[in-house]
């Protein structure tokens, strides 16, 4: 799980890292857009990747300090009183929970719209060239419309966290489908004048993630939470 939850962190890095590179070529010429667009993909899943690997050989590293047997009776006290290697990786792994899930959707809420976007663009026989002209004018008109999905899947994660500290059931597709009307009707603000095509576009665009998204954070933080808290729980001795 660990590892799992580094790989969501560094991976959502490579491709913010990659969309942060959007928008400074979009301010001094937007000549790449479409390039770094793809790039930001390949960034997340180097990043993933290098996560996963990593996270293995730092965890197990810290755990087996934890584990060995202590000379100085003082120090084996400490060590026991912290709860060995077990309770030291489930505290490592606890750390990560709010990051693991905000950057990753707020790394979707970035790059998927352009994404999809690129997708339909590509089959209907558009160039690179030809979609660096969507991406700036989306960013002009819509790029609110990205910032405001952006705070609502930070605003979800806290609240899935608070949903489950509190024992309650933790939300997901009802508010991701909240999400996506708060996301259109921020598009509509400059859409109003543009005849209403761009928060037409957006709703359309947000309905094949946004919901999915919003339940999937839920929904895996529900199995993670309760795969950590079966590892702490001791077993029952045998009669």
């Amino acid at each position: 799980m660990y590892g799992y939850r580094q790989a969501r962190i560094w991976g959502a890095i490579g491709g913010i890292a990659g969309f942060t590179a959007m928008l400074v070529d979009a301010a001094f010429g937007s000549h790449h857009l479409t390039q770094l667009l793809v790039i930001s993909w390949a960034l997340l899943g180097a990043g993933f990747t290098l996560g996963a690997l990593l996270s293995g050989v730092i965890l197990r590293g810290g755990a087996r300090r934890h584990a060995e047997p202590m000379s100085d009776p003082f120090q084996a006290i400490a060590q026991y009183q912290r709860g060995g290697a077990l309770r030291y990786a489930a505290a490592r792994v606890s750390r990560l929970e709010r990051a693991s899930f905000t950057m990753p959707l707020v790394c979707l809420s970035l790059l998927a719209p352009l994404t999809l976007h690129l997708m339909v663009a590509s089959l209907l026989g558009s160039s690179m060239r030809d979609f660096n002209g969507w991406i700036l004018l989306s960013l002009v008109l819509v790029g609110h419309a990205h910032a405001t999905l952006v705070i609502l899947s930070v605003r979800h994660v806290a609240q899935i966290q608070h949903e489950l500290d509190a024992g309650r059931e933790a939300i997901g597709g009802q508010r991701g489908a909240a999400a996506l009307v708060w996301t259109a009707a921020a598009a509509a603000v400059p859409g109003a004048v543009a005849l209403f095509i761009p928060p037409v576009l957006v709703a359309l665009t947000g309905a094949t993630f946004v919901p999915w998204m919003f339940h999937w954070a839920a929904r895996r933080a529900v199995l993670e939470r309760r795969a950590l808290d079966q590892a702490l729980t001791p077993p029952e001795p045998l009669e």
